[in-house]
């Protein structure tokens, strides 16, 4: 039978938590299989706006979330019939993370995060085939937004310094992209529509703004039989 399972967590558990310390998980589980692992040190990890969050609405998903530091967020919803892996690492403090997967198939999503303010989010949708996803910041400010709707799609987004901001869409399947973010106040939006498109790694260095969208067309004649 499957069933509902809420837990309201502050320091219990299993989680890296001393009595004089505020820590707040929340995890609903319905389906079987399903698997969470929650690691967290130092103070009000899981008491933002964000909370700190688990819904798995699948079968056999896995969520791992380890929080070192101070007013750390997280949010995990897996639903679907995929067999989803999600990922969450932030050390430091006020960063947020979330990560959404649905759909048929095995999405896969990390989030590395360390230094302070930085606020990333994957969002992924298969059928077949999973997408993956990841992403790395370091610093401050930071904001990435990873969006994959499709089959085999795969994302890296590396982001090193301040005040950078990025987007990934990916939409159709077999699409690759990545980009390194490194100084301050880079902008960067790729988006790709269609099928087996790749893009090379794009590097900024600082103060630059790029924006890329490919899209493959279905042919106006045809092939004839």
């Amino acid at each position: 039978m499957l069933r509902a399972r809420p837990l309201l967590l502050a320091l219990s558990l299993g989680l890296a938590a001393s009595a004089a310390q505020a820590q707040s998980v929340y995890i609903e589980q319905v389906g079987t299989g399903n698997t969470v692992s929650i690691r967290q040190s130092g103070e009000d990890n899981g008491e933002g706006p964000l909370g700190g969050r688990v819904r798995q609405t699948t079968e056999s998903a896995l969520a791992s979330v380890s929080q070192t530091g101070a007013d750390n967020d997280f949010l995990i919803d897996q639903s679907g019939a995929g067999a989803h892996e999600a990922a969450i690492d932030q050390t430091g403090a006020e960063n947020l993370a979330s990560i959404a997967q649905a759909g048929g198939a095995a999405n896969i999503a990390s989030i590395l995060q360390s230094g302070f303010g930085n606020r990333a989010a994957v969002a992924q949708t298969s059928q077949a085939v999973g997408n993956t996803a990841f992403v790395s910041q370091s610093g401050s400010e930071n904001v990435a937004s990873v969006d994959q709707t499709g089959d085999g799609n795969s994302a890296s987004l590396t982001q090193a310094g301040a005040n950078n901001t990025a987007s990934f869409t990916q939409v159709g399947d077999d699409n690759t992209m990545a980009a390194v973010q490194n100084g301050a106040n880079n902008s960067l939006s790729l988006a790709q529509y269609g099928q087996g498109l790749s893009t090379p790694t794009v590097t900024q260095n600082g103060d630059s703004s790029i924006s890329v969208t490919q899209t493959m067309m279905a042919p106006l004649f045809p092939a004839s039989p």
